[in-house]
């Protein structure tokens, strides 16, 4: 069963209060906890929520049965739920009971005490102890003090505590639907599987993480600087297409695209701002077609988001809506912010005062409103 957060508005107090809904809209867990915006349910039906007990957390399942509380002083920062073999990354804080442990940094109250971290288990237990965050399938990526000049040191763990791939990457980038990682060590990008064996050879010099993406449904893209062109390739290595840079920012205005739903969004530069746009897919075809077999561009005015269910965001004339994969109009734009779709469900905000006070709606695909929280 899939589940949505469903937080309340600032209509009912400033403080928010979570609980979720199914994708009919039904409320399945009462609104009662603490507001995240990192709370959501995996695939392994678990998610870590804020209580309103000494601010501690706990991991639920979709009954909403309380699985494991935090003891006091364990933070899962990061809100990542346990996996299929229970495990989930904490930080334990020694010192946290101690107010000189803690100092103003601006305006954040930033803990300077004792840390330690651990992977436990749903019974509590201390399984390892290692600093690590998300991962999948039993394996994740391991972080270690930085070394040599490197500001991260990166590795991957697995559910049992062993390393199966040492600390030596600056970056990773995990597939969500393949067994495998995109790394760069040294400035050398390529594509490792959990225990370190290369599936594309780490030796294609980047610039960064900018220049490169995580594999989707057995594609990587990533920019190869001796053609001067980003390039898709399949997990054998084997070349689909040449494909352009895309314009992110200013910062970054040649950029790697992301695969995301079968499809890439190029946006044109045009010096220091961004041109026209349009998709294409890992095999460097059109699927929306304009003139001359070209394809189908959006001017600046339109800007575009990333596929998802089938429908990406478009926003015209300060509101958004969606469109298909042929470039048709399926929900017009009318909505002052609207999100990406998940497993059938986008949320969207009317307007611009609702945004501010966080009322929000739950729309499906066919743009039918399916819950709201005002």
């Amino acid at each position: 069963m899939k589940l949505f957060p469903f937080e309340t508005s600032q209509d009912d107090g400033f403080v928010r209060k979570l609980g979720f809904i199914d994708a009919t809209g039904n409320l399945v867990i009462e609104q009662k906890y603490s507001w995240s915006a990192y709370s959501h349910f995996n695939k392994h039906g678990y998610c870590v929520v804020n209580t309103d007990v000494n601010w501690s957390q706990a991991v639920i399942n979709h009954e909403g049965a309380t699985l494991f509380t935090l003891p006091k002083g364990y933070f899962n920062f990061v809100m990542w739920p346990p996996d299929t073999h229970g495990i989930l990354p904490v930080e334990h804080r020694l010192d946290n009971n101690d107010p000189k442990a803690y100092e103003m940094q601006g305006r954040d109250r930033a803990y300077i005490g004792r840390v330690r971290h651990y992977g436990i288990n749903l019974s509590g237990g201390i399984v390892f102890e290692k600093k690590f965050s998300f991962g999948t399938d039993g394996y994740y990526q391991l972080e270690e003090p930085p070394q040599n000049g490197k500001k991260r040191c990166l590795g991957i763990i697995n559910h049992e505590g062993e390393v199966t791939v040492p600390a030596e990457f600056e970056w990773m980038s995990w597939s969500r639907t393949d067994q495998c990682v995109s790394v760069i060590r040294d400035g050398l990008f390529g594509v490792i599987d959990y225990y370190g064996r290369e599936i594309i050879p780490i030796s294609h010099e980047v610039r960064g993480f900018q220049d490169i993406s995580a594999s989707k449904d057995g594609v990587t893209v990533y920019f190869d600087r001796s053609k001067g062109k980003c390039v898709s390739v399949n997990l054998e290595g084997q070349l689909l297409a040449e494909l352009p840079t895309t314009y992110w920012s200013r910062t970054f205005p040649q950029a790697c695209p992301t695969l995301s739903d079968g499809l890439m969004k190029i946006t044109e530069g045009k010096g220091a701002r961004e041109g026209q746009s349009y998709y294409v897919d890992a095999h460097g075809k059109y699927p929306m077609r304009g003139f001359w077999n070209k394809p189908k561009k959006f001017d600046p005015e339109c800007r575009l988001g990333y596929f998802n269910d089938g429908l990406a965001t478009y926003r015209v004339d300060n509101l958004s809506g969606y469109i298909d994969k042929s470039g048709a109009v399926t929900i017009d734009a009318q909505y002052e912010s609207a999100g990406n779709f998940t497993n059938g469900l986008a949320k969207v905000f009317p307007t611009k005062d609702d945004r501010f006070k966080q009322r929000y709606r739950y729309i499906n695909t066919d743009g039918v409103v399916v819950a709201q929280n005002y």
